[in-house]
């Protein structure tokens, strides 16, 4: 499970470390895939997995499943660790995700999400604390 937040950096390259607390359950093989709104997610491979056996049980006659799916599936990226504990973030996420130097990565669970340091900045003030875990509590009941 993963939880906390980490700021960190981005290099040049658009190279990033995962955060140490983070590494060994997460393991040196791992996903890449758009969030929502500017976020993206880091998956470790047995969280895709699961998500693929769900993935198909859409048919392949369901057009609009089948449409959506293959969105899906185009922003999912297979990274791995370098020699030196770097990951090369794919151009189009780093894009997608307005990524600069600066970066956050957060623990959510079963998954990281890694967004730019502005974004973490704007989705913090947003709402307070207490109407999070108020929604979050609507949310588990519904």
């Amino acid at each position: 499970m993963f939880f906390g937040e980490f700021a960190h950096q981005m290099d040049d390259k658009n190279r990033i470390r995962i955060p140490t607390p983070f590494k060994s359950e997460l393991g040196g093989e791992f996903y890449f895939a758009k969030g929502l709104d500017g976020v993206i997610n880091i998956l470790p491979v047995k969280v895709v997995a699961a998500q693929v056996e769900q993935l198909e049980r859409i048919s392949q006659f369901d057009e609009d499943g089948q449409e959506a799916l293959l969105e899906y599936g185009s922003t999912v990226y297979f990274v791995s660790e370098d020699k030196q504990g770097r990951i090369k973030i794919p151009d189009v996420l780093v894009e997608f995700a307005c990524l600069e130097k600066d970066v956050v990565t957060v623990g959510i669970g079963n998954k990281l999400s890694l967004m730019s340091k502005k974004l973490r900045e704007e989705k913090r003030v947003k709402r307070s604390h207490a109407e999070n875990m108020s929604i979050l509590n609507k949310k588990i009941k519904e």
